[in-house]
């Protein structure tokens, strides 16, 4: 666990940082080019995603739709008209976002979930291979070879039932994967955008935002050693970190044994920086 964290964290989005600050001569034609690679990669998820909010998706039973959280009203009282509206609303939310999360493990296996920032660019498949962990650092969803890579989660992660889903995502200068967390430094934009959808294969979740800091290299190393918060002292070291590094005031903390959600990119503020952004899981 800490070797493969120590990895992202200290190596592997390090050279992404160095790579993507290299912008002269042949290596500016050549990132351009990816670009264009990159670009052709997102516009086969853009039609991914929105050939099923164009045609509308069919509800199927999918692990978990039986249970009460997931829209199944069994031994509850009738809700009223507009409770019941709500209730058919969000059970549709849903089924569109597992019927996503299920298309794109048609189209690319290594698919473990779905991740959607309103009124941003994060609108993205989430990968995982745990056997190369860092493999979608520089492959696109077509597993071709890509300067932006994919948002993918931390191979020591599982994708249902783990106590912090770490997802990774380069800081890419054209404004895609994770570039748009840095405006997250701002108050307004903090404000505006607190909920993170992060859907697996089996459950949608909603996500609030707690925090935003920003680690050295040694830091985030060091935050490496508990990050995935599997006991009660990791989670709470997680938390009192992410408390006394925040940039903005801390609201809505999540206590033990509530799930998180981690995102890391780079940040340019400093020599190897980190930019973090955690969020406890909404319930009810």
């Amino acid at each position: 666990m800490k070797k493969r964290i120590k990895s992202m964290t200290s190596a592997a989005i390090l050279t992404v940082c160095l790579g993507l600050s290299a912008w002269s001569g042949w290596e500016l034609i050549s990132m351009c080019r990816d670009y264009g690679r990159v670009e052709e990669d997102l516009e086969k998820i853009r039609q991914l995603s929105s050939t099923l909010e164009e045609n509308g998706a069919e509800k199927e039973e999918q692990p978990g739709w039986n249970s009460g959280q997931n829209g199944s009203h069994a031994g509850k009282a009738q809700p009223s008209e507009g409770e019941s509206g709500q209730e058919n609303e969000k059970d549709a939310s849903r089924s569109l976002r597992l019927a996503r999360c299920l298309k794109s493990l048609e189209a690319n296996s290594d698919t473990v979930g779905w991740i959607s920032i309103e009124g941003t660019a994060v609108e993205y498949p989430v990968m995982q291979t745990p056997e190369e962990p860092d493999f979608y650092l520089n492959h696109g969803f077509d597993r071709q070879p890509s300067a932006g890579g994919m948002i993918f989660m931390d191979a020591d992660c599982r994708p249902n039932g783990g106590n912090n889903s770490i997802l990774y995502g380069h800081h890419m200068k054209n404004g895609t994967m994770f570039a748009q967390l840095e405006q997250y430094r701002s108050e307004e934009f903090y404000e505006e955008h607190k909920e993170i959808l992060f859907d697996t294969l089996e459950e949608t979740s909603c996500y609030q935002v707690f925090s935003v800091f920003c680690l050295s290299a040694s830091e985030a190393e060091e935050l490496s050693k508990y990050l995935l918060a599997e006991t009660e002292d990791d989670f709470k070291a997680v938390i009192e970190l992410a408390e006394r590094k925040n940039i903005h005031d801390t609201q809505n903390v999540p206590g033990w044994p509530e799930r998180l959600l981690t995102l890391v990119t780079c940040e340019y503020t400093r020599k190897d920086g980190r930019l973090f952004i955690l969020a406890g899981e909404k319930t009810g």
